[in-house]
């Protein structure tokens, strides 16, 4: 366990795969029966998943889960 300024007995270590695991398992539950919507996966190439995104935000109303776009230099999903 990594040293911590706070008291061992509420210190908790951050584990950043158990962060990315907690993000899947709610992304996978956003993803429930109820509701029809695009989900676009992640791709090496951003470009393409920017592409996709504007797509789909053309042929509205939609949903779309894990949307990608830019702003200035930075890339969002």
């Amino acid at each position: 366990m990594k040293q911590s300024k706070c008291k061992k007995e509420i210190s908790v270590e951050i584990n950043n795969k158990n962060i990315l695991d907690n993000g899947i398992e709610i992304g996978e539950l956003a993803r429930g029966p109820l509701v029809k919507y695009e989900n676009l996966e992640y791709q090496e190439d951003l470009s393409k998943m920017i592409n996709q995104t504007e797509k789909l935000l053309n042929q509205a109303p939609n949903i779309i889960k894990e949307a990608s776009f830019t702003f200035e230099i930075t890339f969002v999903v």
